[in-house]
C-alpha cells in the first residue's frame, strides 16, 4: 500500500519538474516539435507539453546513437589487432551499426532502392517537361 505522504512528494516534484520546462532550452527546436505533434494530429499551445516530447525524443536519440557507438565497439574488439596496435584504430560507425541498434528499439529500416548519385535515382517521379524541340542528338524530319 502506497504511503499518501509519499504520493504527496512525487506529485510535488513532478509538478516542479513540469514547470521548469518553461525554463528549459530543449535541443530539437518548439517549431519541430510542434510540426510533428500537428502532423500526428496533436495539437496544444502548452509549451510545457511541446518541451516534454522534445526531451523525451532527445532522449530516444540520445539512446539510439549510445547503443549504435556501443555496437561499433563490440565490433571493432573483434576485428584483429593491426601491428601497431588497437589504440591507433579509429572507431568508424556503419550502418549496420545503426540498424542493429534501431531494431533493439523497435524501429525496421529499409534501404532506398536506389542511390542519389545514381543516374536514374528517382527517374520515376521525375517530371519531364515537354517541348516542341528536339533533344540533343536528335535530327528534325526534313520535308
Amino acid at each position: 500500500m502506497d504511503h499518501p505522504m509519499a504520493d504527496s512528494q512525487e506529485r510535488q516534484e513532478f509538478e516542479k519538474f513540469i514547470n521548469s520546462l518553461h525554463n528549459y532550452t530543449p535541443t530539437l527546436p518548439d517549431s519541430l516539435i510542434t510540426h510533428y505533434l500537428n502532423r500526428a494530429g496533436f495539437q496544444t499551445d502548452d509549451l510545457r507539453v511541446r518541451r516534454l516530447v522534445a526531451l523525451a525524443t532527445q532522449k530516444f536519440v540520445a539512446d539510439i546513437a549510445n547503443e549504435s557507438i556501443a555496437r561499433s565497439r563490440m565490433r571493432l574488439a573483434a576485428t584483429p589487432a593491426p601491428k601497431k596496435g588497437r589504440e591507433h584504430m579509429k572507431l568508424v560507425l556503419t550502418m549496420e551499426d545503426l540498424e542493429s541498434a534501431l531494431r533493439e528499439f523497435g524501429v525496421t529500416v529499409k534501404k532506398p532502392p536506389y542511390f542519389a548519385d545514381s543516374t536514374n535515382a528517382g527517374a520515376d517521379h521525375a517530371v519531364v517537361p515537354k517541348t516542341n524541340q528536339p533533344q540533343p542528338g536528335t535530327q528534325k524530319p526534313k520535308s
